[in-house]
């Protein structure tokens, strides 16, 4: 790099990088040992070698080393800029994106050679050193004639003013070792100093950088340990002022300099400082004439560290907004629990992955997993195991994956892998090493977890060849893998696609369903064993299609509770189920209770305790005829909230019945924590009561066990008069089912006999 000693401008002609660059093709790839000493490949037309296309990167090649460079030119396209570009808006240009090298063309757009982010700097000092030359022959033009002086301090005053400007433009940049080097040598030709060094400092107040010049090399190599500032010249950095000493060794502060470090008498030194900050400090010694240092040579040093000392504080900003963007950045790619890419970044991976599967006609799949039964475990032990649990089944994934597969928690217990190079045979395998990999427990605070995992397969090209297509087809296929009893694989086919559109289908449908008033309230009664009499009613909803057709609950409860949907249908069927139970004790003389099941999204997600008192104020119903029934897991994931409701609304009179007792945790320990008066036998033992001895013996466990607790006990789905009779001899106190009616509408309900039901 050569640089005219002048005043015009500096162009990016003067500021070409003297590094080696790799010419190339825009058709060849990347060759072992090929590595430009530079890191930068100049890519040329194949057919017309004259004709350049632009720059490659080491890090682009690093990144993708088996694309041609060609592939790998529009990764980070960068547009080349004309010789005559000056270098004030060169490096505005470099600032703005983000660059660390430009190509350089003539007008004929010939190419010339590249401009690196060191060697703008370099011709930026490279005009400093010659604006300090000028100074110095300035220097040596002084007369004793006091106009000249007056010449001499003018064009003085101006040669600072330039270098202070040109030394303000390296502030959009890092300070490197070699421009110090250069700014110090610089430095002491002007002063006449046969020592000089730079020392700037890290943020503890030690010693990172150190330059200097007038000690040989091997003179250096003897001291070892450079100055670190204990004596004269931490007294300018600690207390940020300057020193201009003639004899070193009078002066009390002086603490000496390292062993092997040659004699010096005088010493110019200034702090490197910025708005009360020190960043380090230059130092000067013995001028070549013996003379002491004078006021113009601290003057001319201050005006070089006011300068350099802008630079430093400008290239610690910029490091701040550079890793306050790395800080975004991984906000942006990365789970902050985990460490994994996130979905973002997937997304992007796998577009990348997509594009160079086309165009090499390979194959890739993506699998979405899903952790079994996570949330009972999150939910029973805290959010905070379930946190390191994630992050061990984060590792344990981790080890079953390839170089080139991609990990990523897309949220929750949700984790998605990218597949390259494998076919659908090789997926399937190690899909099935997946599973595998989780029938080891996980260790967390000297306790064991045993998770199991359902995956969903999709692969380019059969299924999609988009990244949302994948992904969700991918999705759909998880579902189905946990739909089939988890802990399996499932490759997506089209009757998934199918299935989903069925259950997106029901979704519409359930929401014109609510709207349009097609659900039913039907009863079922409850009868007490020992006198006949109906005690109370259970409200099951019905939904009656457009058509007049039933749809199950069992097929469209699951798709509530998925969908949220089932927080405005529970509300509706306890409204509706209250304000018949209200008007059925207005008609009768026998009271009888009204039984509704809750659904935990319910107790999660409704202000429940201000609703049920909101619809008994409006109903009329008395809060002791209220039975809400809710699941065993509900109680068992010691919730402090569920427990708080649970007693807002027994405070009101409100009774609790645990449903379905004994598919479950079947434990009555729990019971004990929570206002619950009632349990309900499943019905899946009562229909094998009486031919299954061990059924019976269940039964009659939990009645026991009950009754020492002294719980109201119902026994669900009592069809013969065989399993009532038992029930009689076992001592159950309440049943319902089918024997003694089936549920129906309000209206038949409210028709039945009053005081005895199956009496005979």
């Amino acid at each position: 790099m050569v640089i005219a000693g002048t005043g015009k401008d500096l162009v990016a002609m003067d500021a070409l990088a003297d590094v080696l660059i790799v010419r190339v093709t825009a058709d060849q790839r990347h060759k072992p040992g090929q590595w430009a000493q530079s890191g930068v490949y100049a890519v040329f037309d194949e057919e017309d070698p004259a004709v350049f296309l632009g720059l490659v990167t080491e890090q682009d090649v690093a990144t993708y080393p088996q694309r041609i460079f060609a592939d790998l030119l529009r990764l980070n396209p960068i547009s080349p800029v004309l010789h005559d570009v000056s270098l004030a808006a060169l490096g505005a240009l470099m600032e703005s994106q983000g660059w660390r090298t430009l190509p350089v063309v003539d007008a004929e757009k010939t190419f010339l050679g590249v401009v690196t982010r060191a060697s703008w700097l370099a011709a930026l000092l490279a005009r400093q050193k010659w604006l300090l030359e000028e100074t110095r022959k300035l220097n040596e033009q002084i007369e004793l004639d006091r106009q000249q002086k007056l010449n001499w301090a003018s064009r003085l005053q101006d040669l600072h003013e330039a270098g202070r400007t040109l030394l303000a433009l390296l502030a959009h940049s890092t300070i490197e070792r070699d421009l110090l080097q250069g700014g110090i040598e610089a430095l002491v030709k002007v002063i006449h100093a046969r020592y000089g060094a730079i020392g700037i400092l890290d943020a503890d107040g030690h010693l990172s950088q150190f330059v200097h010049t007038g000690i040989s090399a091997k003179a250096a190599h003897h001291i070892h340990d450079m100055p670190q500032g204990r004596g004269l010249l931490g007294v300018v950095t600690h207390q940020d002022v300057a020193l201009r000493i003639d004899d070193i060794h009078a002066d009390p502060r002086s603490a000496g300099f390292p062993a092997h470090h040659p004699h010096m008498t005088s010493l110019l030194a200034v702090p490197i400082s910025h708005l009360g900050r020190v960043y380090g400090r230059i130092y000067l010694s013995d001028k070549t004439d013996s003379e002491p240092f004078s006021a113009e040579d601290e003057l001319l040093t201050r005006s070089f560290a006011s300068s350099l000392s802008l630079v430093l504080d400008n290239a610690r900003r910029l490091e701040e907004v550079q890793l306050a963007r790395h800080r975004l950045d991984l906000i942006a790619h990365f789970d902050a629990l985990t460490g994994l890419p996130n979905r973002a970044l997937l997304m992007q991976r796998l577009d990348h992955a997509l594009a160079l599967a086309q165009r090499q006609g390979t194959a890739l799949s993506v699998l979405m997993l899903d952790l079994d039964n996570f949330k009972r475990i999150n939910d029973a032990r805290g959010h905070e195991q379930g946190d390191q649990l994630l992050n061990k089944v984060a590792e344990r994934l981790r080890s079953v994956l390839n170089e080139d597969d991609l990990l990523s928690r897309l949220g929750g217990d949700e984790f998605a892998m990218l597949c390259t190079g494998r076919d659908h045979e090789a997926t399937a395998r190690w899909a099935q090493n997946v599973l595998a990999s989780f029938k080891p427990p996980f260790d967390i605070l000297n306790d064991q977890f045993f998770l199991s995992v359902s995956i969903g397969v999709a692969c380019y090209p059969a299924d999609s060849d988009s990244a949302a297509g994948l992904i969700r087809k991918a999705d759909t296929a998880m579902y189905q893998a946990k739909d089939s009893g988890k802990n399996s694989v499932r490759f997506f086919t089209a009757d998934m696609d199918q299935a989903v559109q069925m259950r997106t289908r029901l979704e519409v449908q359930l929401r014109r369903a609510l709207d349009q008033n097609e659900f039913r309230v039907y009863f079922q009664p409850q009868v007490d064993l020992r006198t006949h009499r109906i005690v109370g009613a259970e409200a099951l909803i019905r939904w009656v299609r457009e058509d007049g057709s039933m749809c199950p609950p069992s097929e469209f409860i699951p798709v509530a509770e998925e969908t949220g949907l089932i927080t405005p249908i529970g509300e509706w069927v306890l409204r509706q189920a209250c304000a018949e139970a209200a008007r059925w004790q207005r008609l009768s003389a026998t009271p009888v209770s009204l039984a509704v099941n809750l659904s935990a999204y319910q107790f999660r997600h409704q202000d429940l305790s201000r609703l049920v008192q909101e619809i008994l104020r409006e109903t009329g119903l008395p809060a002791p005829m209220l039975e809400l029934e809710i699941t065993e897991s509900l109680l068992v994931q010691d919730d402090l909230s569920v427990g708080t409701t649970m007693q807002d609304l027994r405070h009101l009179g409100v009774h609790f019945t645990v449903d379905d007792f004994g598919t479950g945790y079947s434990s009555l320990s729990y019971i004990r924590r929570f206002p619950v008066e009632t349990i309900k036998i499943d019905q899946s033992f009562i229909r094998y009561c009486v031919q299954d001895h061990s059924a019976a013996t269940l039964v009659e466990a939990i009645l026991a066990m009950a009754s020492s607790l002294n719980l109201r006990v119902v026994a669900e789905g009592v069809e013969t008069i065989e399993q009532r009779e038992l029930l009689r001899s076992l001592r159950c106190g309440y049943a319902q089912g089918y024997y003694f009616g089936r549920p129906m509408p309000a209206e038949d309900f409210a028709a039945l006999p009053a005081l005895t039901m199956g009496a005979a």
